[in-house]
Order: structure tokens, then sequence, then C-alpha cells
């Protein structure tokens, strides 16, 4: 797959933009989402994670971290760089009357704040093209940090397309990975004890998950 610039933030309030318009697509997307997809994500937060707060890093609409408050109460701390995706955060959690703060920030930079119980990061590094310095970021936000991305598979570029077809795709730089990359770049970033996962969503939809606690 041809790798682009890297997306810039008004590529992501556009993509937000587009998302708030469903479409038999996004629709059958977020569902295949919410109910296959997102709770194998918050099954490795419980079981990695204690309860406290969470510092979704790259969070765009914070959903996931949305629907793991829910499961245990935790309070969350969405940091993102697309005012649209953090107006659509904010709403989510007002509806469910979930605890959250919203701060626009580039990840590519320090954010500063004292250690919280987790910072992940979901579906967002894939899109830089230098996620070590992203995963240091994190590192100083939490001893608990767990990145999850699509996976580098033939399947992944099939979806791929079939994003593209639908217009669920968000313009810019995009580099899915392998396990070892990932594994390799949280071993860079200094952390002893790393887990890592790879599943297929309907046997065919490849994700990878990299734990890493200090």
């Amino acid at each position: 797959m041809k790798i682009m610039e890297e997306s810039k933030s008004n590529d992501w309030d556009s993509y937000w933009s587009k998302r708030k318009k469903q479409t038999f697509f996004t629709k059958l997307q977020d569902k295949i989402h919410r109910e296959i997809v997102y709770n194998k994500h918050i099954n490795l937060a419980v079981k990695y994670s204690k309860k406290g707060t969470i510092i979704d890093f790259g969070s765009g609409i914070a959903e996931v971290s949305i629907l793991l408050a829910e499961k245990r109460g935790d309070k969350i701390i969405a940091v993102d760089f697309s005012d649209n995706a953090l107006h659509i955060a904010k709403d989510l959690a007002k509806r469910k009357n979930i605890g959250l703060k919203a701060y626009k920030h580039n990840i590519n930079k320090e954010f500063h704040h004292k250690k919280v119980e987790l910072c992940w990061n979901i579906g967002t590094i894939e899109h830089f093209k230098n996620p070590l310095h992203i995963i240091n970021n994190m590192k100083a936000l939490s001893n608990t940090v767990i990145v999850i991305i699509p996976m580098k598979h033939l399947f992944r570029d099939i979806y791929e397309l079939f994003k593209r077809f639908a217009n669920l795709h968000c313009k810019g730089y995009y580099h899915p990975m392998k396990k070892k990359e990932l594994v390799t770049i949280f071993k860079q970033a200094g952390f002893k004890n790393i887990y890592a996962y790879s599943y297929f969503i309907f046997g065919c939809v490849p994700f990878l998950a990299v734990i890493g606690k200090l």
C-alpha cells in the first residue's frame, strides 16, 4: 500500500466531519466495531490495567474509552488535535454520564499530566512517521501503555480498499505494522514487560495490540 504524507489536523477534522453524516457503510462499520471489535480492545484494558483515569492519547471520538468507563467507572482524558473529534467525544460522554476532559493537542509533542492508570492509543500511531516518539510520550503518562493498530496483512489491504470505496478512510500517511515491528518499538522505548496479541475480526480483518508495562 502506498505510503503518503503524514496526516494533518485539517485532514482529521474533515474525516470526523464526514463521519457525523451517517451512511449505510458508516452505520455498518460502527455496528461491527461496537458489538465485536471494541469488546476485544476493552478486555485487554481490563486485563492489564486497573480502574482509575485513562488518557486516550490520539483519542479521536474516544468511543472505546467511553465504553470501558461504562464498564468499570474510569475517568477519561481525551487528547487529540481534531476539534470535531473532541466535540463528538464530549457529546458521547455527556449522554452516557461519563467524566471526560478533552484537550486539543498534537500527540507528537509532550503532554504534561501526572501519571495515570492507563495511557492507550487505538488506531492512531499508524498515521505517524515516528511512532517511537509518541510511545515515549505515552510512557511519561502511565506505567501501562497499550497500542492497538491495524496489522499488516493481505486481508488488511483488502479491507482498506473497501474503506476507500466507502469513503471511510482518512487521507495521509498510513502504515499498518506486523507484530515484530511494533514490539521492537516498545523495546526501544524501554519497556521490560511486553505482551503482544493479534486477532482477526470475522477471520479476515486483522488487528495488532501491544501492551507495555514498566
